[in-house]
């Protein structure tokens, strides 16, 4: 059975380029980077590279780039650790309803070191209000955290307004581009982030490698002390072949971005028009104007989304209800709950997200199957529709 995967915004396969780029550094250059002999340069020409690919990928400088374990690392350090940094700047964390779980653990990590943290609305499309962000401003907001796009909707939110509104409150701002880069352009200084935090394996690169782009003179703690990597911000041995991967990774979105986004916007769109024409009841949760090309978040009206994703697993089809680090969780998405939808709609609602794993076709055989699986849920335990 040829298993079709909808799920590329928990994760996304490696390709060829990147594993051999990852190979490379573990088989034949595995030096430290640290090192001061031949194999260790060449480790650190490998990292050098790998840092101006990935700011290219942002249009950062490479000196404004810190690798690290991944984005919820990134997050942490860069939020969570804002009160170590920001000392002085105010005691105030201004973020969203909608944020991916490390960052809404950060915001309750901060106001255990004392810091208000302010969650500001969205509408019923998933899109940050402005006008929410605005009266949570004041004069102790140290920093503003917006994602750039959710995870679960996929909905692209108002970044460049809302780090305007932050600098103009006297804060720094963060975005969480973890969905958003390697699928849409993105530019730290058209943003004007402050920071900005990344995985390697939401753009087909591997898992365990992210980063941290900080603009050069905004303050940042060290995250972790010892022997002085990082520009003496995060210590600990390089992982070179992860960041090697990276590089790669990011090289190759940057150059093949515009035909990723058409590829995978076919295959949502497809999926997604013949869903809403065949399955009584379903409709689009979010601003489907203002999405990522990849997700699709639907409501399928007499069904229980768990049990829908166990049906189309064992069928072949990968997809989710949400995000990959909170599945399993009784309750119902904090980010469609946000958005006001009822308990009983989101716990009917289902993301497919697309990719470079997807095949020509896969929208009209998932769809066959989404559409059988469907019927009989909804025949073995019927629901109001």
């Amino acid at each position: 059975m040829r298993r079709i995967y909808l799920d590329h915004a928990a994760t996304t396969p490696v390709l060829p380029e990147v594993f051999e780029a990852v190979r490379k550094a573990m088989q034949e250059d595995w030096g430290n980077a640290s090192s001061s002999h031949t194999p260790g340069q060449t480790a650190r020409r490998m990292v050098d590279s790998a840092r101006i690919s990935v700011a290219g990928l942002l249009g950062a400088k490479p000196e404004e780039i810190y690798f690290t374990a991944g984005a919820t690392e990134s997050v942490g350090w860069s939020v969570g650790g804002a009160p170590d940094f920001l000392r002085g700047r105010g005691d105030r964390l201004v973020s969203t309803a909608i944020e991916h779980p490390c960052g809404l653990e950060s915001a309750r990590q901060v106001e255990s070191r004392g810091w208000k943290a302010v969650s500001c609305r969205v509408d019923s499309g998933g899109v940050l209000d402005l006008v929410s962000l605005k009266e949570s401003l004041g004069e102790k907001t140290a920093l503003v955290s917006v994602m750039m796009a959710n995870n679960e909707t996929g909905v692209i939110q108002p970044v460049r307004e809302a780090s305007r509104l932050a600098h103009e409150a006297g804060a720094l701002f963060h975005t969480d581009a973890t969905q958003a880069l390697g699928r849409i352009p993105v530019d730290v200084g058209e943003l004007g982030a402050d920071y900005l935090s990344f995985s390697a394996h939401k753009f087909y690169g591997p898992k365990g490698v992210g980063a941290l782009y900080a603009r050069k003179g905004v303050p940042l703690e060290p995250f972790i002390r010892g022997g002085g990597q990082e520009r003496g911000k995060r210590a600990g041995t390089l992982n070179v072949p992860g960041i090697a991967g990276m590089g790669a990774a990011a090289g190759m979105a940057r150059r093949e971005m515009e035909s990723r986004a058409g590829r995978a916007a076919s295959v949502r769109d497809a999926l997604e028009s013949g869903i809403l024409s065949r399955v009584s009841g379903s409709e689009v949760n979010g601003a489907r104007e203002h999405r990522l090309p990849s997700h699709l978040n639907i409501f399928l009206s007499g069904i229980d989304a768990e049990a829908l994703l166990m049906a189309l697993d064992v069928a072949g089809v990968s997809a989710s209800t949400g995000s990959a680090c909170s599945s399993g969780a009784a309750e119902p998405s904090h980010v469609l709950s946000a958005m006001g939808i009822p308990r009983g709609r989101a716990v009917s609602s289902v993301r497919f997200t697309s990719g470079e794993a997807n095949q020509a076709g896969d929208a009209e055989e998932a769809l066959e199957i989404i559409v059988k699986a469907v019927e009989r849920l909804r025949r073995s335990s019927p629901r109001a529709l």
